[in-house]
């Protein structure tokens, strides 16, 4: 299970898809696809330029599609 601090304001859990507030221990889910793109960006932070096309083809297997 790995866990994410965005902002010093949220922790995210790939396990569970779900991001949960430190301030208010708010938690809301999130879709399949859309904890896939969070976990991309996260893993390849450190490029200086993440393009659509490198989420589209790392979620889907092809570029043509928008995240």
């Amino acid at each position: 299970m790995r866990q994410h601090k965005i902002n010093n304001e949220f922790i995210y859990n790939e396990s569970l898809r779900e991001i949960t507030s430190l301030r208010s221990n708010a938690a809301f889910k999130m879709t399949f696809m859309r904890a896939w793109c969070l976990s991309y960006l996260i893993e390849n932070a450190h490029q200086e330029l993440i393009i659509r096309e490198g989420v589209a083809y790392a979620v889907w297997g092809r570029a043509k599609s928008i995240c």
